[in-house]
């Protein structure tokens, strides 16, 4: 026969899912005391009659409690006794693990939120959203430590593209979480309230203040339809991470001495877009160190179309060399990256001769071994030397009445409306006396849509993808 705790802790995990999504509107049943303090443990609980001047003398879940010091106004009843229950239960192997992570991110989160004059318990607000993952992704979106859906990061300074993701910064997404906890706090003039907006948005939490004319979050709460089930337990998850979190030892985990290595980091800045495999090795780094510095750079190179961009790398010898690389030419050997999608028909070497780079540099740039691997609709970053793609390449032999130059091969272009000699020669690297003596053309008039002319271009390999 199955227990019912052990029944109400699986309905927990199965009804609510392991993490939050940050600020989309989301729902649970509250309890009866209303804490307008600013921190410490209060007790409280429906249908027992507990004082709101009690403190919590006795033990949680069997556990004694050393650590009762909070800077948010933590509450202990029903609600958030499960989720002490499932973090200390079902849950513990992923507490367990935040808990790591958290002795990560306490040097980057703790100082921000002194700086700012914030509680500094917020931190347990990042737990919940995401584990202290910089890679945690939700159903509906948010991405990163902080848990930004794309329109409110943007709204609060975070870049996101096909290149990077600022969302996934714990420094810049830190920053911004700040400015959106402080906006809503403003707002409120309560940090349930503020917490929850955070997670459902504003917008809900004014219309539950307007209909049930209350700005007590427990009374909010407890109402079956003004919240979603997600945003009413959001709250009561976040005072558990707190009470197991400030008596880890207590509750029977592992502690982690503070790591203070995401702190230890140099600015530099580069002029030009960079293989990520380039940095790190002229750096003296591994690139997944490169990495964890940099979560928000989404690609094997840093973004191009951008005048700048400033990356960081550890402390020490890494910047003295980066910067020695740049000199050198080591660094920004390139003209730019761009975004190749490939279709049927493609073959690597026309994309290489196209952006006038070996084979190998965009099979060593995007860490494939083989052309074989390669599908229609693989994304590749394209690494080059001249201009951009255009056009629909054909392979063909090497025919006509000039041979093909050593070193290249011929191909076909297909001429799409709108096309020039002059633009057709600077996208492909030839000249335009070049392609009017490789294919007879004495006027620009005979270029006409649907006309395949012959180009000898640079090329080292030639499969069809």
């Amino acid at each position: 026969m199955i227990k019912w705790n052990n029944c109400r802790a699986l309905f927990v995990l199965i009804s609510l899912g392991l993490f939050s999504c940050a600020h989309n509107g989301q729902r649970s049943e509250g309890g009866l005391f209303s804490v307008k303090g600013e921190g410490g443990l209060l007790n409280s609980g429906q249908g027992r009659s507990i004082s709101s001047h009690d403190s919590l003398e006795q033990d949680i879940l069997g556990v004694s409690i050393q650590n009762r010091e909070f800077d948010l106004p933590v509450v202990y009843n029903d609600e958030v006794r499960d989720w002490v229950r499932y973090f200390t239960g079902v849950g513990r192997k992923h507490f367990s693990v935040y808990l790591e992570r958290k002795a990560m991110m306490e040097p980057v989160i703790i100082p921000k939120l002194k700086q700012a004059g914030m509680p500094l318990d917020l931190i347990y607000l990042a737990m919940i959203e995401s584990g202290f993952s910089t890679q945690a992704h939700s159903h509906m979106g948010a991405v990163g430590p902080w848990q930004f859906i794309r329109s409110t990061g943007r709204l609060y300074g975070l870049k996101s593209d096909w290149w990077i993701d600022e969302r996934k910064d714990p420094h810049k997404s830190t920053d911004a979480a700040i400015k959106y906890l402080s906006r809503l706090h403003e707002e409120f003039g309560d940090w349930s309230l503020a917490c929850s907006a955070y997670n459902s948005g504003e917008l809900r939490i004014r219309r539950a203040i307007s209909k049930l004319n209350t700005r007590d979050f427990w009374v909010i709460a407890r109402n079956r339809r003004a919240l979603r089930r997600e945003t009413k337990d959001y709250v009561p998850k976040m005072m558990a991470a707190a009470i197991i979190g400030k008596n880890a030892e207590q509750f029977g985990f592992e502690t982690h001495p503070v790591d203070t290595k995401l702190m230890d980091y140099e600015e530099v800045t580069i002029t030009k877009a960079e293989n990520l495999n380039t940095i790190a090795r002229v750096a003296g780094i591994s690139k997944k160190e490169l990495q964890m510095h940099n979560p928000d750079i989404l690609r094997c190179c840093t973004p191009p179309q951008v005048s700048s961009f400033t990356i960081r790398v550890p402390k020490g010898e890494s910047k003295a060399r980066v910067l020695a690389a740049i000199d050198s030419g080591e660094l920004g050997r390139f003209d730019g990256f761009r975004r190749h999608v490939i279709r049927r028909g493609d073959t690597l070497s026309r994309i290489a001769a196209n952006a006038g780079v070996p084979v190998q540099s965009i099979l060593s740039m995007n860490e494939i071994s083989s052309a074989r691997s390669l599908r229609p609709g693989t994304e590749l970053v394209i690494p080059e030397r001249g201009g951009k793609t255009s056009g629909i390449f054909r392979s063909v032999a090497s025919e006509g009445r000039k041979k093909a130059p050593k070193g290249t091969v011929a191909v076909t272009y297909t001429v799409r409306k709108g096309d020039t000699l002059y633009g057709i020669s600077r996208r492909h690297g030839v000249g335009v006396d070049q392609i009017r003596r490789w294919n007879s053309i004495s006027r620009a008039k005979n270029l006409r849509p649907g006309k395949q002319i012959k180009l000898y271009v640079k090329n080292d390999n030639n499969k069809n993808i």
